[in-house]
């Protein structure tokens, strides 16, 4: 005699669609699980201030709400996510000038283009040097999460696009921090000396983001549906 399959509870189609999401959301994004996150951030320094940006994708900004992440990705939730986000974004980055900690004027949280999220911290321009920028553990949550970070001088030319960074290196958590010093040359703590990072191409990155999520998706989706199964 076959036997009828186990009705879903409301509880467990929640909690199916939540561990759904975390997978998939964005499939065709950066991956995460497994292969870590891959960051970007850029610290451009002004004549009269200084900004951090921080690119991340979908499921690493989800996760950092933890269980005030909204359920989906629609209008409804992307508008209840900004301001949660804006209030973590100070928490990514400890940046300091000769030790003393420098507090964000202002922070955005800002959705982009190809299921992308944006952090922007706005600093005054430094006036003692050296600069520390330190990834918190909320940043670099993995192993294998990785941020690539750019430092860019502007202070001779604030509205130059073409410029090459004064300081380009890979931070994680063995080595989470960098150092740079305007006043002479730029220099780095030994621990976290800058090495080169391949950067996969953003169709590549996509495709091979599509994979791997779809193929965990699968996986705990039938993981999850047998243990109800067995619950009934």
């Amino acid at each position: 005699m076959s036997q009828s399959l186990p009705v879903l509870t409301r509880l467990d189609i929640v909690q199916l669609l939540r561990l759904i999401l975390l997978v998939l959301l964005p499939a065709t994004g950066i991956v995460h699980a497994h292969l870590g996150h891959e960051n970007q951030a850029e610290l451009r320094v002004f004549p009269d201030r200084m900004r951090l940006v921080f690119r991340t994708s979908l499921p690493f900004a989800w996760t950092l709400l933890g269980d005030k992440a909204p359920l989906m990705a629609d209008e409804a939730g992307r508008a209840v996510v900004v301001p949660l986000l804006e209030n973590a974004a100070p928490s990514l980055f400890a940046v300091s000038q000769d030790g003393e900690l420098m507090i964000p004027l202002k922070v955005e949280a800002m959705f982009e283009p190809d299921d992308h999220f944006a952090f922007v911290l706005n600093f005054q321009r430094p006036v003692k040097w050296p600069v520390l920028v330190k990834a918190s553990p909320a940043a670099i949550a993995d192993q294998l999460d990785a941020t690539t970070i750019a430092v860019f001088d502007l202070t001779a030319s604030p509205f130059a696009r073409d410029i090459e960074p004064i300081l380009k290196q890979e931070m994680r958590r063995e080595r989470p921090s960098i150092s740079f010093d305007l006043t002479g040359k730029t220099s780095a703590p030994a621990s976290v000396a800058g090495e080169t990072v391949p950067v996969l191409e953003p169709s590549r990155r996509r495709s091979l983001g599509w994979l791997v999520s779809s193929a965990i998706a699968t996986v705990l989706v039938l993981g999850v549906w047998k243990w109800i199964s067995r619950k009934r």
